[in-house]
């Protein structure tokens, strides 16, 4: 009997199935090759500070010194590089802001992430930064696309990875494991990302799933550009040659993965409240995130059929969060096993 059936291969599955194997348990992976998959379209933003108040993510010293340590020990397997590390240039956008801002650098309550306040026009004439601005440290970007592609053809080589779409009619369970099609497993965790709304055990949970837009721009010249992860409501973060990853929106309804007009219209108008330089759009993508109404990611297992789990709710912080959380329920899985 194998001991896991994990379903779907973004960030919550692939970290939490690199888990499992580090601990010698029998995996299998079923993915549909990344098919509308938000962790492959994002851009694996790390970004300590968030929001019009300045507020800091819960949590997220311990989430960042185990995520770096996770990164540093694939790059260190794969000889390749998919974390970056950039701060953040957070650029005041109106007066509510910078009174805001004021008031949390005088109080000395996030000292350490503020590397810097900078006065007005620091940036002129590159970005519009007419209010001000204030550099965030630790921050970073992960390279998604490299990094789960990566982890696929590892999943590949080791023959445990099922390239096609799960089929709930196919899963039949049974008193002490979980049949699909021929192979028994002793669990099965769900890690399907938005689809998750689909499931016919975990369909009533509190989703609140949001589609997100994303482009790529290439800016004429950049050098004189900081290099830093730029955010002023809409941010933009470099990924060499001239590249710019640009975005974001949040859309409540129509949850599909097809960009819109509207949307990237809406980016650049907010894009172009700060960028001065001349640019041209590459690409235009749209993804669906993975998101709880209570903001906080779910992993357990389902109340009747305690052999099926569920791992999701990621949201915009998968790539910060899910090496933690990954680790967190590996050792809940394994202490049940107990």
């Amino acid at each position: 009997m194998i001991d896991y059936l994990i379903v779907g291969q973004g960030v919550a599955g692939s970290f939490l199935a690199w888990h499992l194997l580090k601990q010698n348990k029998r995996v299998v992976i079923i993915d549909n090759n990344h098919e509308q998959s938000s962790s492959i379209i994002c851009i694996g933003m790390i970004n300590p500070i968030t929001g019009k108040r300045f507020v800091l993510t819960p949590q997220f010293d311990e989430f960042y010194t185990y995520a770096q340590n996770i990164y540093q020990e694939l790059e260190q397997i794969f000889d390749t590089q998919f974390f970056i590390k950039k701060p953040v240039l957070r650029i005041v956008k109106n007066e509510f802001e910078h009174s805001e801002l004021n008031k949390k650098y005088q109080s000395q309550e996030l000292h350490k992430y503020f590397q810097t306040l900078n006065a007005p026009d620091t940036y002129k004439p590159v970005l519009d930064d007419s209010l001000g601005s204030t550099l965030i440290t630790p921050g970073g970007l992960c390279h998604t696309e490299l990094l789960l592609n990566t982890l696929k053809n590892y999943f590949q080589n080791k023959n445990i990875l099922i390239n096609e779409k799960l089929s709930y009619d196919d899963i039949k369970i049974k008193n002490e494991s979980v049949q699909y099609r021929d192979e028994h497993f002793r669990k099965v965790i769900f890690c399907e990302g938005y689809q998750s709304q689909f499931n016919p055990w975990f369909s009533k949970l509190p989703f609140n799933h949001a589609k997100g837009e994303i482009m790529r721009i290439k800016i004429d010249d950049d050098t004189s550009l900081p290099d830093a992860i730029i955010n002023k409501g809409k941010w933009c973060a470099p990924f060499g040659n001239n590249e710019w990853a640009v975005g974001s929106n949040y859309i409540w309804d129509n949850l599909d993965c097809e960009p819109t007009k509207e949307g990237r219209q809406e980016i650049l108008e907010g894009l172009n409240q700060y960028m001065t330089k001349n640019y041209t759009v590459i690409k235009h993508q749209a993804a669906v995130r993975p998101i709880m109404k209570d903001q906080n990611p779910i992993l357990r297992m389902h109340s009747k059929y305690p052999n099926l789990g569920i791992f999701n709710g990621l949201g915009s912080k998968g790539f910060l969060m899910a090496p933690y959380y990954a680790k967190l329920f590996s050792n809940i899985l394994l202490k049940k096993e107990k």
